[in-house]
């Protein structure tokens, strides 16, 4: 009895190993046009497809040299019925960050999206709201890092390549305070904010097999013990 709990609980423990993945990656070599945001919301929204846990928010750092101001991320929740929940938020500025891939990455509490395919339907207009997220920085007065990219082409959001999310658009307010950014703004690429995020925990098939034999033998050495 004690070597088939033991064999189950090795068993469950056999599904692929979590692995960190960066959402964007930047090609600084690729820009041709950067530009500062002062008192600025910026960042972009996206729908999510499969389940993740974002584990860091990050900002670009376009010489490797560190930021020259500090900043505020987040990252909301934009709900079906309206209205926005901010989930986390971390500042970033000079002497803060890890550097990975040109940018910056700060830790935040474990925050996991699980997609929710299901809309809420306006029962007035008939029209249908899924659930959306937007990861965004704001920017102080006199920020002297580079926030606003060009070309689109620079920027490759890996975790919409690998099916986590689909990109919705581009987001931009002016604002003297931290704050959801509002408007659309598609003239301008906002991919320098960023975020590390681990995919859900999927047992292997072989994994699974192996489950169920293992679970099946419990059982039957119970009902042998019970006899």
């Amino acid at each position: 009895m004690r070597t088939a709990i033991v064999l189950l609980i090795v068993l469950l423990g056999c599904g692929s190993p979590a692995y960190a993945n960066i959402a964007a990656t930047v090609d600084p070599d690729a820009l041709t046009w950067t530009n500062m945001a002062d008192e600025t919301a910026l960042g972009w929204r996206f729908f999510a497809e499969k389940e993740f846990t974002i584990t860091h928010l990050g900002l670009f750092d376009y010489h490797d040299d560190g930021l020259g101001a500090t900043h505020t991320l987040g990252i909301w929740r934009v709900n079906k019925t309206g209205g926005l929940t901010l989930m986390r938020q971390a500042d970033i500025g000079p002497g803060t960050g890890t550097l990975l891939d040109h940018h910056l990455f700060v830790d935040i509490e474990d925050f996991t999206i699980v997609p929710d395919p299901v809309p809420w339907i306006d029962p007035a207009s008939g029209n249908s709201y899924y659930e959306r997220w937007v990861v965004g920085v704001w920017s102080p007065d006199e920020n002297v890092d580079a926030l606003i990219l060009q070309p689109r082409d620079a920027a490759t959001i890996l975790a919409e390549s690998e099916g986590f999310i689909r990109m919705e658009s581009q987001l931009s307010r002016t604002s003297s305070v931290f704050s959801y950014p509002w408007g659309n703004a598609s003239d301008y690429d906002y991919f320098g904010v960023n975020f590390l995020y681990t995919p859900a925990q999927i047992p292997a098939p072989g994994a699974l097999a192996l489950t169920a034999v293992g679970l099946a033998l419990l059982c039957r050495r119970s009902r042998r013990s019970g006899s």
